[in-house]
């Protein structure tokens, strides 16, 4: 899992859709400071968060 694209998707979209962070956090049940860190690359969600997240967005989650 590349971290630094996966910030980069996640932010990019966010943005696009003009949804902030409480947001996302809310739906996906994890606090601001932890989505700001996986948007900056500094943290790497867990599964499910990573899912949470993006189904929140409308991202497609693919496993290999």
């Amino acid at each position: 899992m590349d971290v630094t694209m996966i910030a980069e998707v996640i932010q990019k979209k966010r943005k696009i859709l003009n949804v902030d962070q409480q947001t996302v956090c809310d739906y996906a049940g994890i606090s601001v400071n932890t989505l700001s860190a996986i948007e900056k690359g500094k943290a790497n969600p867990s599964l499910n968060t990573l899912i949470s997240i993006c189904e929140f967005l409308g991202l497609e989650v693919k496993v290999t």
